[in-house]
């Protein structure tokens, strides 16, 4: 549901981050044009409550060109505020009412969302606050996990057919975000077309987890000498396992490029990508001269090859090949 545009502040919380970033991202686009984001757009990761307190007195006294900030991560949404931080909270809550409804926007995005703790109690009994819930589905809501998956596929232009949104959620679960993840790649595989179980059945990785297995072989086997095990799947003539490792590893860096220009902290990209912190630190700095355009490009010709091998257009050989040259 659209929020009112009357309103200058909004909460986007709960653990559905799927549903949650779709129509953050919907609503943030009707305010902010992509060409003015590096302008008018601010972001903070897990601030404390004076810089959060800082930068809304600077949107509601017009200081900058920011028409739209974000606050992910506010610690007071989740834990009591300490009495040394009561005269920043006041300050934060006059300048809140003084946001400007009609060009600014303040959002506040949590999974957590206590109404009994001071800031959020206040904050959901404000006429000028609009707050968003998304709860995540218990597993056995399959029907509004199966509608919401063709709701959020249509806003992007993709139509998944309601037999098809079932064997989705039969394979992936609950959770919008990895079966919107795999809708988008299907939307790829069959050209435009409505998707439909055949499908899902014929192209999606759910039934043997390649992917994962391939990456799990990989990194248990390895000691380190990772070419080594790749020469050994080479010699094998074992395409699809090359495959597999690859494309695993390019949608890895896509991801890490793509959180990033959305101004991911790292302690974050390690939280939502499973990874170690330091871990991230590392790939992030082998990947300073690699733009986001040129992973994106590679992203698209792997789903593309991927569909083309599996529905026999190209061999796996010959795929992968196509893939190496890019």
């Amino acid at each position: 549901m659209s929020a009112p545009s009357s309103h200058a502040v909004h909460l986007f919380v709960g653990e559905d981050t799927g549903r949650r970033d779709g129509e953050l991202k919907a609503m943030r686009d009707k305010v902010v044009s992509p060409a003015m984001e590096a302008l008018c757009y601010k972001r903070l990761i897990s601030p404390t409550l004076a810089e959060v307190t800082e930068a809304v007195e600077q949107v509601s006294m017009a200081l900058g060109n920011v028409q739209w900030i974000e606050i992910d991560g506010f610690a007071p949404f989740a834990n009591a505020i300490k009495d040394d931080d009561a005269p920043d909270l006041e300050s934060l809550k006059a300048s809140l009412e003084n946001v400007d409804a009609t060009q600014k926007r303040v959002v506040f995005i949590s999974d957590k969302f206590d109404r009994k703790l001071k800031l959020p109690k206040w904050l959901a009994s404000q006429s000028f606050v609009t707050v968003h819930e998304f709860k995540a589905l218990a597993f056995f809501q399959t029907k509004e996990a199966e509608v919401a998956l063709i709701t959020a596929a249509k806003a992007e232009g993709i139509t998944v057919t309601p037999p098809a949104a079932h064997a989705l959620v039969e394979a992936y679960g609950v959770l919008l975000q990895p079966l919107l993840n795999e809708a988008r790649k299907l939307a790829v595989y069959t050209n435009g077309q409505p998707i439909t179980p055949q499908a899902v059945a014929a192209l999606c990785t759910h039934t043997d987890n390649l992917f994962e297995m391939l990456n799990d072989w990989f990194h248990q086997r390895s000691g380190g000498n990772g070419l080594a095990i790749l020469h050994e799947a080479l010699q094998r003539k074992a395409p699809q396992l090359v495959w597999a490792l690859l494309a695993n590893q390019v949608e890895y860096a896509f991801m890490l490029r793509y959180l990033q220009r959305h101004r991911y902290h790292e302690t974050q990209l390690a939280e939502r990508l499973g990874k170690k912190p330091g871990k991230i630190s590392i790939d992030l700095r082998q990947l300073e001269g690699v733009s986001y355009e040129r992973l994106k490009h590679l992203r698209l010709q792997v789903t593309t090859l991927e569909q083309a091998f599996k529905t026999g257009q190209l061999s796996p050989d010959l795929a992968l090949d196509t893939l190496l040259c890019q």
